[in-house]
């Protein structure tokens, strides 16, 4: 302790709060419970992810929720069998001037040989849709991988994604190559702000929209999507913002692919070095 008393010294300074700091505020003008903008408090608690104090902002402060005003009319088209769903691919292929939003949900996500995708959720042209997939692969695997392949490795569709890496894997075990998938949400967001703990997409609906969706299963799935093409355009200006072009695009984007390829096909190690370490 002797030998190192600076540096203990030194570390107990770097960790004592400092309260004899001037500050030239005064702490009752800011006492009040009326007096306070609510809504830029509560993007700021978005921003910052303090949940918890969300909620003790007083009621009658708090801004009718934006979407209160469209819940009753939020609506989507549920495409439960494969004549629907060849239907929407269809419409897809005949727009390819429109790019597609798209957000799966995936069973099994850490067994890869049970791994597969159980529903996705689709926005194109201002329409919403729910696609069953695992209904539809029970229906007819065969006809719902054909549609799934006429769109997911079509290059001239441009798809804007959320969190694709475990859907790359479950497409490739169908033996569709993912083609046209131009910007990932999940991974902008994590490269616009690495210093976050999670990065649903609810969360960043929040964040960065101020929105806060309601609803549970399926809808709430179908709404969050909904907001893709909106936080798309927050994000990939940032990323401009904060010249990160060439890391996203052709980095991070091609990178969650070759992760999904090592996952399926493995990598070789060299036992004998291994077995040095």
């Amino acid at each position: 302790l002797m030998q190192y008393s600076e540096q203990a010294i030194f570390s107990k300074k770097l960790a004592t709060i400092m309260r004899n700091v001037p500050i030239e505020i005064d702490m009752d003008s800011i006492k009040s419970k009326e007096n306070f903008d609510a809504d830029a408090l509560r993007k700021l608690f978005f921003r910052l992810q303090f949940k918890s104090l969300l909620e003790r902002i007083p009621e009658t402060a708090k801004p009718e929720p934006k979407q209160e005003a469209k819940t009753a009319d939020f609506e989507y088209k549920k495409v439960e069998d494969v004549k629907a769903f060849s239907e929407l691919s269809r419409l897809i292929l005949a727009n390819k001037d429109q790019k597609l939003f798209l957000s799966f949900t995936v069973l099994n996500e850490n067994t890869y040989s049970k791994l597969l995708i159980e529903n996705l959720f689709v926005t194109f042209m201002g329409e919403n849709f729910a696609v069953f997939f695992e209904k539809l692969m029970k229906e007819n695997a065969e006809a719902a991988i054909e549609e799934s392949r006429k769109i997911f490795q079509d290059a001239d569709i441009t798809k804007i994604s959320f969190d694709m890496k475990n859907v790359y894997t479950a497409l490739n075990k169908l033996h569709i190559e993912p083609r046209g998938f131009e910007f990932d949400v999940k991974i902008a967001a994590y490269l616009v702000d690495a210093s976050k703990g999670e990065y649903e997409l609810i969360t960043l609906v929040r964040e960065y929209l101020s929105e806060d969706p309601k609803g549970e299963g399926i809808e709430l799935s179908v709404k969050k999507n909904s907001y893709l093409e909106k936080l798309y355009q927050v994000l990939r200006r940032k990323i401009e913002e904060y010249d990160m072009e060439e890391l996203l695009y052709n980095v991070e984007l091609p990178l969650s692919y070759v992760l999904s390829v090592m996952e399926q096909n493995g990598f070789k190690v060299n036992t004998e070095k291994l077995n040095q370490i």
